[in-house]
């Protein structure tokens, strides 16, 4: 029998002693339970459980944040996603940190900047202007978004949107030597 999600969530909230064997993550005590049905008796160190935790709570975070878009609010913060998985800033700071390798905030900013991106990439007429897509993704100030965007991709959103063209044409030149 598995538990509703609302009931692994609120899982999370309770601390279960310390039982010994290798050392784990005590920020992940009783998160072990959450991954798998009380069925599944396996002799597991405390360690791979404190992994598996630590994988669950990252798994769910991506949901929240892919699903519910929030990264476009441009007030998301790590407590307020931590509150929302019932679990604490810093057992979610270690799943993003460990599974993402990023801080909260760039971990934020990389789902932002992939928003601005795909929105750079349409074909000019439907493309919107950058400060607006900034801001829509979430993004508070210019600033901000111009220096996310470059230490991602490594260019600035007018370079993006070069290298998008030159993509169209390219794609149009094939589209023209099929076709004729």
């Amino acid at each position: 029998m598995t538990r509703a999600p609302a009931q692994r969530m609120d899982l999370l909230q309770h601390s279960v002693p310390h039982s010994g064997g290798q050392e784990g993550n005590r920020d992940f005590d009783g998160l072990d339970r959450l991954a798998w049905p009380p069925e599944a008796k396996e002799d597991v160190t405390d360690l791979e459980r404190a992994r598996r935790a630590k994988l669950w709570v990252f798994e769910a975070a991506e949901r929240l944040m892919s699903d519910q878009k929030l990264y476009r609010q441009p007030t998301v913060t790590l407590t307020m996603l931590a509150k929302k998985l019932n679990v604490s800033t810093r057992c979610l700071s270690a799943s993003i940190g460990h599974y993402a390798g990023q801080s909260f905030r760039d971990y934020v900013n990389t789902y932002r900047v992939s928003y601005v991106r795909k929105a750079l990439r349409r074909p000019a007429p439907d493309r919107p202007p950058i400060a607006q897509v900034a801001i829509e993704a979430g993004f508070i100030s210019p600033s901000t978004f111009y220096a996310a965007f470059k230490r991602q991709w490594g260019m600035t959103p007018r370079q993006c949107i070069k290298e998008a063209r030159s993509l169209e044409r390219a794609q149009q030149c094939r589209a023209d030597t099929a076709s004729g």
